[in-house]
């Protein structure tokens, strides 16, 4: 799935938070998913960084802000989908969120990493 500047605009009110995590210099969004319901936060994405990954999961209520969200730095997009293969063993949302991701993920290309 190929991004541009413009998906990583709609992230600008999180970056805020999320750049204070060393290593989150977000180049590209690579994947997102959200299932959130009414009055609650469920999404995960995956970001290109200068150098590496990120996995990003926001999950809450009503009361969820984006400092709450759970990075994981990975060096190579290979550790992204192991990582996700492992979240998407869990039977709650973030392993629903997890599946979903790789189904989008699968599609990407060896030239796009």
């Amino acid at each position: 799935m190929k991004t541009n500047g413009d998906d990583l605009k709609r992230f600008e009110y999180e970056f805020e938070y999320w750049t204070q995590t060393i290593g989150f210099e977000p180049t590209a969004l690579i994947a997102s998913v959200d299932n959130a319901g009414a009055w609650e936060t469920s999404a995960l994405h995956v970001f290109k960084l200068k150098r590496g990954y990120a996995i990003v999961h926001e999950s809450g209520c009503s009361c969820y802000t984006s400092a709450d969200a759970s990075i994981d730095i990975l060096p190579s997009i290979a550790k992204v989908k192991e990582s996700l293969k492992n979240i998407a063993k869990e039977e709650y949302s973030e392993g629903e969120l997890a599946r979903d991701l790789l189904k989008i993920m699968t599609g990407i290309n060896k030239k796009d990493e």
